[in-house]
């Protein structure tokens, strides 16, 4: 073989194997970017899921208290027969008690039986005694009681019509409350 000639089956082999380290090389090199990419990828959603952690934090928190109020009232119902009504089936009152033991005041504070209210009369316990009130009452300050008395009903009305107390927490967000406890927002 002559020195000036040149073998085109070498130098096609050799080509190829230059392209070929040359296609190994960028392959390794997008590799590591990727995996460079893929690093900072999960550094940035792991951050994510920690701000999105403290986030859920916060709002469980925020939710928490703009219940706790509404939480703490008390609703206590009570059926009364009527002695001495000439109806003798069974005719009775409910007396229902809403205590605010809170530190701040609740607002437009009625009671209703099926989503009618058919109360005689409210009174307002505090340190200064009973006071008769309108309904429904506009203020019912911290720790204080409000003794709700229904009119005369059938056994059968009382007992299927359980009484609703709806009021306005201090931030301003109207509740309901059965004799239960049950609590649902009713706006917010």
């Amino acid at each position: 073989m002559k020195p000036d000639r040149i073998d085109w089956g070498n130098a096609l082999t050799a080509a190829g194997a230059v392209f070929a380290a040359t296609a190994a090389w960028a392959t390794l090199r997008t590799l590591q970017k990727q995996r460079q990419q893929l690093d900072e990828q999960r550094s940035v959603m792991a951050e994510q899921t920690r701000v999105l952690r403290l986030q859920q934090d916060q709002l469980l928190a925020y939710a928490r208290d703009r219940t706790d109020q509404a939480r703490r009232i008390t609703v206590d119902s009570k059926f009364t027969d009527v002695p001495g009504h000439p109806n003798t089936d069974g005719n009775g009152s409910r007396t229902v008690t809403v205590t605010n033991p809170t530190d701040y005041p609740i607002r437009g504070v009625r009671v209703d039986f099926g989503g009618d209210p058919e109360w005689a009369t409210i009174q307002l316990e505090g340190q200064y005694g009973a006071t008769r009130s309108k309904y429904p009452i506009d203020v019912l300050a911290p720790r204080g009681v409000a003794v709700f008395y229904s009119g005369v009903w059938p056994a059968n009305d009382i007992f299927y019509n359980p009484p609703q107390v709806t009021f306005t927490d201090s931030l301003g967000q109207q509740w309901k409350m059965n004799e239960t406890g049950q609590l649902w927002l009713v706006t917010g």
